[in-house]
């Protein structure tokens, strides 16, 4: 199962169900994207970029946190070879076997989280 958090504080860039409304039709999002407007569900995962991926494996274990893959946001070409942390993770969980690679560095947009 796939979901997205929108960690965007109030007021502030990527925040609000419309703004959730257009990504979805704009990227063709099938999957919830959930509302964290004071930002705790982000903090405590320690979001920092958007993208910022997880993967929890069946008994909600957080087996993988970082990038999708090592693109930095450009084209596959740019990165020899490509590595698709995301999609490895997750193989390694169907596999019932430990996350070959279980952190990474997130990189994208920063997270704009709500003044607390």
């Amino acid at each position: 199962m796939w979901l997205a958090i929108n960690s965007g504080g109030p007021g502030l860039q990527g925040h609000g169900p419309e703004t959730n409304r257009a990504g979805k039709k704009r990227f063709g999002i099938t999957y919830p994207i959930l509302m964290d407007e004071s930002g705790e569900v982000g903090r405590r995962y320690g979001a920092t970029n958007t993208p910022h991926m997880y993967v929890v494996d069946p008994q909600g274990m957080l087996v993988y946190a970082g990038a999708l893959d090592n693109t930095r946001g450009g084209d596959l070409e740019d990165a020899d070879p490509y590595v698709h942390y995301v999609q490895n993770a997750l193989a390694d969980v169907a596999a019932s076997r430990a996350v070959r690679e279980a952190k990474t560095e997130a990189y994208g947009c920063s997270v704009k989280y709500a003044k607390n």
